[in-house]
C-alpha cells in the first residue's frame, strides 16, 4: 500500500507545475487562436510556436549544448517536454504524434528481461522574436496580432529541443543490456545521425554504439547512475543529453540470504489451480534453504506472503525487500547500529528453509491470492522432507494484507477437510479490521486525475494528465483495486455536484464501503484458523501515542507569482504607444513603460492584465475527531488589482474545498503502523527543484507530516470492537478484545514502519517460534481476589477469572506482623496475627504479549477495624459544620479504610443531654440524618459496626447551638487572601432589625482562642469580603455577631 501514496504525492507536485495555465483548455486556446487569428502562418515553417503553447519544462535547459542538474531527462521529463511541443501545433504540418500512441511504444520496450531502449528527440520549434512589435514586424489590434506588410527580417527565431530518456529506468548488477531503436527517434530536423557515443557511468569515458544493436554494461555496485549520450550528425551538430538509472542488486547475484559458498536460492512461477471469479491468481517463489541444509531439498519450511505491492516493489532481494529488512531495523536510519538478528537466528539457529511468495498482482483480490496461497501451501507439502527424523510443520508469516491471505486461505483450508500441516501463522501488521490511507490524499489522486490538459485548439487529440503522467493511472488504480476497496477501513469518492467538471466549484465526499464491508464480514465469519497456534505482530504502539498533533497539516503547496500574460511582447507593444508611466510590482529588468489609455482599455477584465498574481493554494489536512474540519482544498486562482489597484477580483482556475463528513474516523494519526513518505522515496527537496525548473522560485511545497497511520494497532491486533479503542491506550486489555484463537500478540511502545523488524520483536518471533513456546492469555479485566474480608482467625482467598491450566502466581500479604500467609496455586491462606489492615498481592506472569508481570492488589483487614465518621454535614452545601444548630437538619456518613466482604452492618443511637428525657433513636445504614430539637448542648452518637469478626462501637460527641435567626456561608474554603462571607436564611425578627445596627465579624485563631481581626459594618448588606492575607496558616473561626445573635463557622488559612 506504501507506493499510492508515494504516487499521489510525486504525480501531484509534479503535475501541477503548468496547471495554472491550461485547466480552462478552451479558454486558453480560445484567446491563442484569436490572438493569431490573423498573422500569416507559412513562416512558422515547423508548425510549432512556442508562444502559442504551454511549457511544462523550461525548454531553455533542454537545447543538447551541455549536460547540467537542470536537464537530467526521466522518461516523464521526456513526455512533459513532448506535450509542450504538442501543445506547440499551430499548423496542421507538425506531423507530431499523439502521445498516447508514443506511450503504447514505450510499453511495448519497457518488459522486464529486454534491453532497456534510449527515447531521444531532437526537434526545432519556434518562437516569436520578443522585439517584434518594436522592430517593426508586428503590430497589434483589438488583442490580435498582425503582420506588418513588407516587414524587414524573419520575426520568428528557431530554437533547438533535445533530450534523451530511457524506457526503463532500473537496472541491476551485473551486465544489462542497452539498445537504441530506430523507432525510438523522434524529431523533425531531418538530419541523419552519425555516431552515438554513452558514457554509461557518469564518469566522461565515452564508448561508441550503433543503432539497432544491442550492447552490454556491466555495473558492480548497486547505486544511482548519470547515463551521458553524445550523439553527432553529418553536418557536425553534436547534442548531449543525459538521464539516470537506479541499479539494484541483482537477486540472482547473492547466494542465499547469508553470502557466497551456499546453496543460492531459487526461484519459479506458481499458478493456482482453484480460481476466484472464475481467474487463477499467479505469482512466484523463492525458495532460499538454510545455510546448513545441502540436500537441496525443503526440511523445515518457513513461508513468508507478501503484502500489497502494487508496483512489484518488494521481492525476495530487492533494496528494502525481504531480505533486507530480516536483517536491519528500518526504523534506525543508521547502519551502523541498525543490524538485527532475525536471519541469522531463523537460519543458525531453527534451520528454516525460505519460501517467499511474490504476487504476479499485489493489487488483486484477497480471495484469489489467498487461493494462489493454497497452491504454494500444496507444493511445499509436496516437496518437504524430515528433519531429524520427523516430518515439520510450516510456519507461515503474513506480511501486511499477506497476513489476511494466509488466515483466509489456512481457515478456508481447514473448512474443506484439507491438512495444510502448519503449526504457527504469524501476521505481521496485518489489517485484519482494514487499513487507513488519508481521505485527504484520496481526495488529492481523484481530483487531477481528469484534468484534460492540451487540446491545441481543438484541432488535435487531448492530451490528458494520464498521458504524461502514466502513475496517475497507477496511483488511481490502485485506489480502485480490488484488495485496496477490501482493506480500505474508509473510503471515500470525490464528487462534483455541478454538471460540468470545469466549471465546478462544488464538490462533497461520498463514502464507498462497501466492497471493505462484504468483505469484513466473509473473513470474520469464517474466523480464524483453529488448526495452528496465531500469533499477531503489531508495529503500532499500545500505548495510545499519536503520530502527530491533531489538527496538523499534512502538506501544502503554496505560490504567488505577478503574470503577465504575454510576457516581453505584450510589454513591447505597450510601450510603443502614447505615455509612459512605471509600474514596478511585475518582476522585470527594471521599470515598464506601459500608456494609460491603453492599460484601461484593451485590459480592464482580461487575463492580460498587467497587473494579475497567480495563486496556488493547495493543502491536504488529517480527518479530525469531529466533523465540519477542512481535509483537502486545491485552489488556482488569478487575483486582479484593476484601475491601478482600485478593487480586487479573484477569477478561480479551479476551485475545492472538501470538509470531514460526520462518521469518519480521525485515523490519520491514530497509534498504528506507519507510513513515513521520507522513508519510501518521497523526497520533497528534489520535487520544489522540479518545480523551481519548471515555474523558478515562486512556487513551494511542504509536506508537513510525512508520517501517518496506515493499520491502526487495534487492526493488526484484530480487536473486537476497533472502533471504541482506535485512539486508546489499549496495553492491558489486548487479551480482553482480540479473538479466542489469536494465542499472543506484540506491540511496542512507540510507532514503528509499518512492516518493520526490531530486536524486540526479532526476540518475541523467535520465542513464538518454538514449539514449546507457551503463556497464558488473559484478560486483566476479568481477574478478581475473592474471599471474606475481614480475616477474623483464617480466610483463603482465590485470584479468579484465570483460564484453564496452570499459571505461575506469586502471593506476598504485608505487612507481615499483621498477617501469616500460605499458598497453593491460585489460593492463598491468610492467618491474623494481629489486627489492623494489609495488602494481599497476586504477581501473575508469563501473561501472553506481557513484557513485565501482571499485579493484582486487594486491600483488606486483620481483625475487627473501627470505622471513621465525618459529620456534621450541612445538606446545602456538603461542608462539615464544626457545630449544629437546633432545628435544622445534618448527616453523618461512615466509611471505611478498606472495603469489606461480606459488607457490615451499622446501628447508630443518639444520646441527648441528660436534662433533655432521655431520648434514645435508633438508625442502621452508612448514612444518616438528623434533626436535634432537645436544646442546645453535647450529644453523643454512637456507631456500632457488626461483622464476622463480631461488634464494635465507635462515638463522636456533637455540640448543638441554639439556632441564633440566621446562617452564615464563607468560601472559597481553604483561602490565602479573600474570604467572602454571606448571612442567609434570615428568621423574620433578624430581617426586622433596624439599618442602625452593627454587624461585627471576628476571626478568631481555632487553637488559642485569641482575635486575631475585626470587621464592623452597618445593617446595609448581607455580604462581606473579608482579607485574610498575611495571616499565618491554619485553622480559625469566623464569628458573625448582628444584634444579640451570632452564628460562628470554621475555616482554614492556608
Amino acid at each position: 500500500m506504501k507506493k499510492i501514496i508515494c504516487v499521489i504525492m510525486g504525480v501531484f507536485f509534479y503535475a501541477l507545475t503548468s496547471q495554472s495555465q491550461s485547466y480552462d483548455t478552451t479558454s486558453f486556446y480560445g484567446k491563442m487562436n484569436y490572438l493569431y487569428a490573423n498573422i500569416n502562418k507559412t513562416p512558422i515553417t515547423t508548425g510549432l510556436l512556442r508562444d502559442y503553447g504551454i511549457d511544462f519544462q523550461n525548454l531553455d535547459n533542454y537545447t543538447g549544448l551541455s549536460l547540467h542538474d537542470s536537464n537530467y531527462t526521466s522518461l516523464t521529463d521526456w513526455r512533459m517536454l513532448y506535450s509542450s511541443l504538442y501543445s506547440q501545433q499551430i499548423t496542421s504540418t507538425s506531423g507530431l504524434l499523439y502521445l498516447d500512441t508514443l506511450n503504447k511504444r514505450f510499453s511495448q520496450y519497457g518488459i522486464m528481461g529486454d534491453p532497456i531502449s534510449f527515447v531521444t528527440m531532437y526537434y526545432n520549434y519556434q518562437t516569436i522574436n520578443p522585439d517584434g512589435v518594436n522592430n517593426n514586424q508586428f503590430y497589434i489590434s483589438n488583442n490580435q496580432l498582425y503582420d506588418v506588410n513588407g516587414r524587414s527580417g524573419n520575426p520568428y527565431l528557431t530554437n533547438d529541443l533535445f533530450a534523451i530518456a530511457t524506457t526503463r529506468q532500473k537496472a541491476i548488477t551485473g551486465d544489462n543490456q542497452f539498445i537504441f531503436r530506430n523507432d525510438l527517434f523522434f524529431g523533425n530536423t531531418g538530419k541523419t545521425i552519425s555516431s552515438i557515443q554513452i558514457d554509461a557511468f557518469g564518469t566522461g569515458n565515452y564508448q561508441t554504439v550503433s543503432i539497432g544493436n544491442a550492447f552490454t554494461i556491466h555495473y558492480n555496485f548497486a547505486g544511482l547512475y548519470n547515463v551521458n549520450v553524445q550523439i553527432t550528425y553529418t553536418d557536425n551538430t553534436v547534442k548531449y543529453g543525459h538521464t539516470k538509472l537506479a541499479v539494484h542488486v541483482d537477486p540472482a547475484s547473492i547466494q542465499a540470504r547469508y553470502g557466497t559458498g551456499f546453496t543460492p536460492p531459487t526461484n519459479e512461477e506458481v499458478i493456482a489451480t482453484r480460481p476466484y471469479l472464475g481467474i487463477l491468481g499467479e505469482g512466484d517463489i523463492t525458495i532460499d534453504l538454510a545455510r546448513d541444509n545441502n540436500t537441496g531439498e525443503i526440511r523445515r519450511p518457513l513461508i513468508v506472503v507478501e503484502g500489497f505491492d502494487p508496483d512489484d516493489g518488494f521481492r525476495f532481494n530487492s533494496n528494502g525487500g525481504l531480505v533486507d529488512i530480516i536483517n536491519r531495523d528500518i526504523n534506525n536510519p543508521d547502519f551502523a547500529t541498525n543490524a538485527i538478528t532475525l536471519n541469522n537466528d531463523l537460519d543458525d539457529i531453527s534451520e528454516y528453509d525460505l519460501i517467499f511468495l511474490n504476487w504476479q498482482n499485489g493489487t488483486d483480490y484477497i480471495q484469489r491470492n489467498a487461493f494462489l496461497l493454497q497452491r504454494v501451501i500444496e507444493i511445499v507439502n509436496d516437496r518437504k522432507t524430515v528433519l531429524n527424523g520427523v516430518r515439520q510443520d510450516n510456519i507461515i508469516i503474513g506480511l501486511s494484507m499477506g497476513g489476511l491471505v494466509v488466515r483466509y486461505a489456512l481457515r478456508d483450508m481447514e473448512q474443506n477437510n484439507i491438512d495444510h500441516e502448519t503449526r504457527l501463522f504469524i501476521s505481521h501488521d496485518a489489517p485484519h479490521n482494514g487499513a487507513n490511507v488519508p481521505v485527504g490524499y484520496q481526495a488529492l489522486v481523484q481530483y487531477i486525475e481528469p484534468w484534460k490538459v492540451i487540446n491545441a485548439g481543438g484541432n488535435f487529440p487531448f492530451i490528458q494528465w494520464t498521458d504524461m503522467f502514466p502513475d496517475a493511472v497507477n496511483a488511481l488504480n490502485t485506489f480502485n483495486s480490488p484488495a485496496a476497496k477490501q482493506m480500505l477501513i474508509q473510503r471515500y469518492l470525490l464528487q462534483s455536484n455541478n454538471a460540468g467538471f470545469y466549471s465546478s466549484l462544488s464538490y462533497t465526499l461520498a463514502s464507498d464501503n462497501t466492497v471493505h464491508n462484504s468483505f469484513m464480514t466473509e473473513i470474520n465469519n469464517m474466523g480464524w484458523p483453529v488448526n495452528c497456534r496465531n500469533v499477531t505482530l503489531s508495529n503500532g504502539s499500545c500505548n495510545g501515542s499519536f503520530q502527530f498533533d491533531d489538527n496538523s497539516k499534512l502538506m501544502s503547496i503554496y505560490g504567488e507569482k505577478s503574470w503577465t500574460y504575454f510576457g516581453g511582447m505584450w510589454r513591447s507593444f505597450v510601450a510603443s504607444i502614447g505615455g509612459i508611466i512605471n509600474i514596478t510590482q511585475i518582476p522585470t529588468q527594471g521599470t515598464i513603460p506601459i500608456n494609460n489609455n491603453s492599460l484601461l482599455i484593451q485590459l480592464p477584465l482580461s487575463l492580460i492584465s498587467t497587473k494579475t498574481n497567480l495563486f496556488f493554494d493547495f493543502g491536504v489536512w488529517p480527518v479530525p475527531q469531529s466533523a465540519g474540519s477542512i481535509l483537502f482544498k486545491g485552489d488556482v486562482y488569478l487575483q486582479r488589482k484593476l484601475f491601478w489597484g482600485l478593487f480586487t477580483t479573484n477569477t478561480y482556475i479551479l476551485k475545492c474545498n472538501v470538509n470531514a463528513a460526520s462518521g469518519m474516523l480521525a485515523l490519520d494519526n491514530a497509534p498504528g503502523g506507519v507510513y513515513d513518505l521520507n522513508e519510501f522515496g518521497f523526497n520533497i527537496d528534489e520535487v520544489n527543484q522540479q518545480l523551481q525548473d519548471g515555474l523558478g522560485n515562486w512556487i513551494t511545497a511542504t509536506v508537513n507530516e510525512p508520517r501517518f497511520c496506515f493499520v491502526p494497532t487495534v487492526s493488526s491486533l484484530a480487536f473486537d470492537n476497533p472502533t471504541q479503542y482506535y485512539r486508546s491506550v489499549i496495553c492491558d486489555i489486548v487479551n480482553c478484545h482480540n479473538p479466542a484463537q489469536v494465542a499472543t500478540y506484540f506491540a511496542p511502545q512507540l510507532n514503528q514502519l509499518h512492516v518493520s523488524y526490531t530486536q524486540n520483536n526479532t526476540d518475541w518471533i523467535f520465542e513464538n517460534q518454538n514449539p514449546a513456546s507457551n503463556c497464558m492469555k488473559v484478560c486483566p479485566n476479568n481477574l478478581v481476589i475473592s474471599g471474606n474480608n475481614p480475616v477474623c482467625t483464617s480466610e483463603i482467598f482465590t485470584l479468579t477469572g484465570l483460564p484453564n491450566g496452570g499459571i505461575p502466581i506469586t502471593w506476598t500479604a504485608l505487612p507481615r506482623r499483621t498477617v501469616s500467609l500460605t499458598t497453593n496455586g491460585n489460593q492463598a491462606t491468610i492467618v491474623k496475627t494481629n489486627n489492623g489492615p494489609f495488602t494481599l498481592s497476586a504477581l501473575i506472569e508469563g501473561i501472553c504479549g506481557r513484557i513485565t508481570p501482571l499485579t493484582i492488589v486487594r486491600n483488606l483487614t486483620a481483625g475487627p477495624l473501627l470505622p471513621y465518621v465525618s459529620g456534621p454535614f450541612d445538606p446545602i452545601q456538603n461542608t462539615i459544620m464544626n457545630v449544629a444548630y437546633t432545628g435544622e437538619q445534618y448527616y453523618f456518613m461512615a466509611s471505611e479504610y478498606v472495603s469489606e466482604s461480606p459488607a457490615p452492618t451499622y446501628t447508630w443511637t443518639l444520646t441527648p443531654p441528660p436534662n433533655s428525657g432521655g431520648n434514645v433513636s435508633l438508625f442502621s445504614g452508612s448514612t444518616i440524618y438528623l434533626y436535634f430539637n432537645d436544646g442546645e448542648g453535647n450529644y453523643t452518637l454512637n456507631l456500632t459496626k457488626t461483622t464476622s469478626c463480631g461488634a464494635n462501637t465507635v462515638s463522636m460527641v456533637i455540640p448543638v447551638q441554639l439556632n441564633y435567626g440566621f446562617r452564615i456561608s464563607a468560601s472559597p474554603n481553604p483561602t490565602s487572601d479573600v474570604l467572602n462571607v454571606t448571612i442567609n436564611n434570615e428568621t423574620a425578627d433578624v430581617k426586622a432589625l433596624k439599618k442602625e445596627e452593627n454587624i461585627k465579624i471576628d476571626l478568631i485563631d481555632f487553637v488559642t482562642g485569641t482575635k486575631r481581626r475585626s470587621w464592623s459594618y452597618k445593617n446595609l448588606q448581607n455580604t462581606f469580603n473579608l482579607s485574610v492575607a498575611n495571616l499565618p496558616k491554619g485553622q480559625y473561626l469566623i464569628q458573625v455577631s448582628k444584634g444579640k445573635y451570632k452564628q460562628t463557622k470554621q475555616i482554614i488559612v492556608n
